[in-house]
């Protein structure tokens, strides 16, 4: 969901995935390799920026139980402090979109994804320092008669 605000964007994003975690005890712990991908089933993923006491931060909330008997709160990390703006885009395979809701477009998923992340202190007349990453989803396909590479797909 794009979220504009005064200083940036604070877009916030929901997505489902299969995990594994490191089994405790396993002479393999940290290496989720040799474990199942399935060994965890399918995860609930969101990120989104909140105001914390110091600064706004970037936050990472994975829910694993996705069936409780009461609502689960997940397991939050921060995972960037400093954020003045967090933008997401998603490529449709001829333009980029602000908003992607899968549910509304038939279960299709974006070619790619924009990740767009600007860090600062909260001095706004201070220079911040940004950084774009395009991922592209192996699991998209394109719109019939496009080919994605010679499309713009990349920044």
């Amino acid at each position: 969901a794009h979220q504009p605000s005064g200083a940036g964007d604070n877009d916030q994003v929901e997505f489902f995935t299969i995990g594994a975690d490191p089994i405790a005890g396993d002479p393999n712990e940290g290496d989720s390799v040799g474990a199942s991908p399935l060994a965890e089933g399918i995860r609930k993923i969101e990120l989104y920026v909140e105001d914390d006491a110091d600064s706004p931060v970037l936050i990472r909330r994975v829910t694993r139980n996705l069936l409780p008997a009461s609502e689960p709160l997940g397991d939050e990390e921060i995972l960037c402090r400093n954020v003045r703006s967090f933008s997401l885009r998603y490529y449709d395979g001829i333009a980029w979109q602000e908003n992607w809701d899968s549910t509304a477009l038939g279960d299709a998923l974006p070619m790619a994804v924009a990740i767009t992340i600007e860090l600062g202190d909260a001095n706004p007349d201070a220079p911040g320092r940004g950084v774009t990453r395009v991922v592209p989803l192996s699991c998209a396909r394109p719109a019939a008669g496009t080919n994605f590479m010679t499309l713009g797909g990349g920044q």
